[in-house]
Formats: structure tokens, sequence, C-alpha cells
């Protein structure tokens, strides 16, 4: 979900199957997994992008809440030098607030 390139907005369908796929696990789920993991740039991005993404806040509204500090914090620290606007202004919802 981390290795297309280019914006979380405005992308090609076929990468909604990764994202619809990793929504078929709860909100907790994914985050056992991820504190199992020590995570790469591209697994960085692509958990940024699900948490941040409109899908996840959609069927999870109250998803965020269940992020660890230290994650939302990595989540943060690897978007937040980005050039793309729509990307910067969704990590700043999800992690920065």
């Amino acid at each position: 979900f981390g290795t297309g390139a280019g914006p979380w907005s405005g992308f090609p369908s076929y990468e909604e199957a990764a994202e619809e796929l990793l929504l078929g696990y709860s909100t907790e789920r994914i985050i056992r997994a991820l504190e199992d993991a020590r995570l790469n740039p591209a697994q960085l991005e692509g958990t940024a992008r699900l948490f941040a993404g409109w899908s996840f806040n959609q069927q999870r509204p109250q998803g965020l809440r269940e992020l660890p500090e230290s994650l939302r914090e990595a989540l943060w620290h690897h978007v937040k030098d980005t050039q793309d606007d729509d990307k910067l202004g969704r990590a700043t919802r999800a992690f920065a607030d």
C-alpha cells in the first residue's frame, strides 16, 4: 500500500485493493502487527496512508484514538517533510493534532 508513486488521492483504482484487504482487519490487529515489526520507509508510507485515508476515517471515525502515541509520532515524522500538500494535510489531521 506504500509502494505506489504519487499522492494519497487521485491514485489508480487498483491501489484500493490493498486498502480493502487491510480494512478487513480490526484496527487493534493492524496495530499489533505494526508493533511487532521494524517498519521500512514503504511500510511507514503505507501505514500513514491507511490511517490518514478517507476510507479508514469513514469506516472507523474513532479509529485514530486507538493508535499508540509512539506509532502516531513515527507516522508524523515519516510524512511531515513531504512537499505534497494533500498528504501533509491528511497527515496533520491524523497524526499531529
